[in-house]
């Protein structure tokens, strides 16, 4: 299973993400539209802990200026 924040429009609360097995974050696109840096720290800080595997799209590479992050999840 996993969960897509795109378009991340706006911050969330999320609870633990148990049986989320990958993430995908992304931003809106026509109009382009880029999230808070801080709204992905946050998914970012919680997925971190759960030590679930992440994909940053293309689309946030202007925003974070570093290397994304774009792992897929482990085949079982």
């Amino acid at each position: 299973k996993y969960i897509s924040f795109e378009p991340l429009l706006d911050s969330i609360v999320m609870l633990p993400p148990i049986g989320i097995n990958w993430a995908i974050i992304g931003a809106q696109t026509k109009p382009f539209a880029p999230p808070k840096k801080e709204w992905i720290d946050d998914i970012l800080y919680l997925l971190n802990r759960y030590q679930i595997p992440i994909f940053e799209k293309d689309n946030l590479k202007p925003l974070l200026q570093r290397e994304l992050r774009q792992e897929m999840p482990k085949g079982d």
